[in-house]
């Protein structure tokens, strides 16, 4: 038997956490707003997975067999897992400059979220995932790092402060052509085979 309750539960903690962060994020509590997070991936992310779970959440209310869109659910829990495995590998650095709201933030977006994601995974059905959803997941990561090569390439910077590109792979000045496509080469190859993955365990499960 679905349980319903404990899926209403489950979105509504990833609907505050991301909410919750966004706001944090966004610079109101230091009393200027701050475009440049919402330039990031993960926040990025984080607000199409807000999109999905508002509706979710009245999906689930209205009695909606299924998922609204396996999808969408498909793409905001990979896409959000896969992050925080290479803000954990690769941008620390980057991140150790955060404090305060930001770094609040930062937890709530890139560490919690994921885990919120997997836990409202594992309480509802399965069996869902096939691998057409594949191709969604991977189309997003795709066009942000194209657009952040080539407006960082033209000198508009997508980056945090002002900075030419949003992450330390992509940094093609300092790290080349070569190495930059290669990173993003990996990192989509990585992400087909993760997805691959998350298909497989999901079929281990059961609709109901």
């Amino acid at each position: 038997m679905r349980r319903t309750k404990l899926e209403k539960f489950t979105a509504f903690l990833c609907v505050l956490d991301i909410i919750t962060g966004i706001v944090l994020a966004s610079g109101v509590f230091e009393g200027a707003f701050h475009a440049d997070p919402f330039k990031m991936f993960t926040v990025l992310n984080a607000l199409w997975a807000l999109l999905y779970y508002l509706l979710e959440m009245r999906w689930l209310q209205i009695g909606g067999r299924g998922f609204l869109s396996t999808g969408m659910r498909f793409t905001v829990m990979t896409n959000a897992v896969g992050m925080a495995v290479i803000s954990l590998l690769y941008l620390g650095p980057m991140h150790a400059s955060l404090a305060g709201p930001d770094y609040l933030a930062l937890i709530l977006l890139q560490y919690l979220l994921p885990l919120l994601l997997i836990l409202d995974w594992l309480v509802g059905p399965k069996n869902y995932f096939r691998k057409k959803h594949i191709l969604y997941a991977m189309i997003f990561p795709l066009l942000y790092n194209a657009a952040a090569l080539i407006l960082g390439t033209l000198g508009f910077g997508i980056g945090m402060d002002g900075a030419q590109y949003p992450y330390p792979f992509l940094h093609v000045e300092q790290l080349g052509w070569g190495i930059v496509l290669a990173n993003i080469g990996m990192i989509m190859v990585g992400q087909y085979f993760f997805c691959r993955i998350w298909i497989w365990l999901d079929r281990m499960g059961s609709r109901k």
